[in-house]
């Protein structure tokens, strides 16, 4: 069991993720530019799409029909 003291509140919790959401809770969150991260994904007009993308697509494919 874990307790997570908050700015307002102490609770015990024994869920990693609603610790995680109660210890953020009230916070603020400073999310980093991510295009250089995604700098090597297709262009399609304003859409950026993972170069991963058509292979998933065949992969759901082949599981479909199966």
């Amino acid at each position: 069991m874990e307790i997570v003291e908050t700015s307002t509140t102490k609770r015990k919790t024994s869920n990693p993720r609603e610790g995680l959401l109660l210890s953020i809770k009230g916070q603020i969150a400073h999310i980093p530019n991510l295009k250089p991260l995604f700098a090597d994904w297709k262009g399609i007009s304003c859409r950026y799409i993972s170069p991963w993308v058509e292979p998933l697509r065949e992969k759901v494919r082949e599981r479909l029909q199966r």
